[in-house]
């Protein structure tokens, strides 16, 4: 990682690279399997079940490879293999992450994932914590829709008193805020499918 250029914190255990990968500042995260306290696959789960974003490469025996990619890695690879492929995958996630640090965009909206901050034909639109993460979500999704059902798994955390009715009342948030004052509206519902963002 050094040689990547990349300052490296190095931790020996799953709870406390947990602990540490929730701080801001954090843009790429290594877990080796098997970490003592908290394994490396309940650490990735538990990660994403915290909306940390940054992604995560799980080295691990290949026949957990694929229950490291259900639990929410970016890449899992086997821990006695190639180096040279190791660091090829650290290079792809580390431009991935520069990548991100530029603002979403949809026509005329933009949204800064870095400080929160959306703008539409250059006015502020203030979000509340939920409508940012439902916006970031459809705008990560551009073009495509968005299932009810998942958007009430990373908005809500599949939490069993977000009702589909909350959903919709956070849609209409949104609406009002992104689309209301403006000549083309960029959030559409798909009638029994979901939800969708996009500029034409």
């Amino acid at each position: 990682m050094k040689e990547l250029g990349t300052q490296v914190l190095v931790v020996t255990d799953g709870l406390k690279a947990f602990e540490l990968a929730q701080q801001s500042g954090v843009e790429l995260i290594v877990l080796v399997e098997p970490l003592p306290v908290l394994s490396g696959l309940s650490a990735c789960s538990a990660l994403r079940e915290a909306r940390v974003t940054a992604p995560i490469l799980l080295l691990c025996p290949p026949d957990t490879l694929a229950a490291g990619l259900d639990a929410g890695a970016d890449c899992a690879l086997p821990l006695e293999g190639n180096d040279d492929v190791v660091r090829a995958q650290l290079r792809a996630l580390l431009r991935r992450v520069a990548l991100d640090g530029s603002p979403l965009r949809i026509a005329d909206l933009s949204l800064d994932t870095n400080t929160r901050r959306a703008e539409r034909a250059g006015k502020v639109i203030l979000l509340s914590a939920t409508e940012y993460t439902l916006l970031e979500l459809l705008m990560r999704r551009a073009g495509r829709v968005v299932s009810r059902e998942e958007i009430m798994k990373h908005v809500w955390l599949g939490e069993s008193r977000a009702s589909d009715n909350v959903l919709d009342v956070y849609v209409s948030y949104l609406r009002t805020k992104v689309d209301r004052d403006f000549p083309v509206a960029l959030i559409r519902t798909v009638r029994s499918q979901g939800y969708t963002i996009a500029a034409g």
